[in-house]
């Protein structure tokens, strides 16, 4: 996608996970239901997301597998970057290097952002 680079996202994300991603099949995707770019751009609530990055499923159908609010802190991916780390107990999972250092890029991503939150919950 165009401009991902500019994203909160990808933006400060090393070239070498950028190169993994665009290379090799390191996101673990079984999802029954899916988002895609016609069903974003005819959703007005959706209109403040931008697509960041799409990706194919085994019918070829082609659905949005990461994005961000425009306005806030909020993004979504449609695969699960936890599990090239920590699930063994299902097939097709990667767990190469490079689908680990992918994982531990997102979980490092997602956590520094929760740190920005100055918050505190009610003890």
């Amino acid at each position: 996608m165009q401009n991902y680079k500019k994203s909160k996202l990808f933006s400060n994300a090393p070239e070498s996970i950028l190169n993994v991603l665009a290379s090799h099949n390191v996101t673990y995707n079984q999802h029954h239901f899916c988002l895609t770019q016609e069903v974003l751009k005819q959703n007005k609530i959706l209109s403040d997301w931008k697509i960041l990055s799409t990706n194919r499923d085994s019918n070829n159908l082609e659905f949005i597998s990461s994005m961000e609010s425009v306005s806030y802190p909020i993004y979504g991916v449609q695969f699960h970057p936890e599990k090239n780390q920590f699930e063994f107990k299902k097939s097709g999972i990667p767990h190469s290097i490079e689908a680990v250092y992918v994982s531990q890029y997102f979980a490092n991503f997602f956590v520094n952002e929760c740190r920005k939150i100055k918050i505190p919950f009610p003890v």
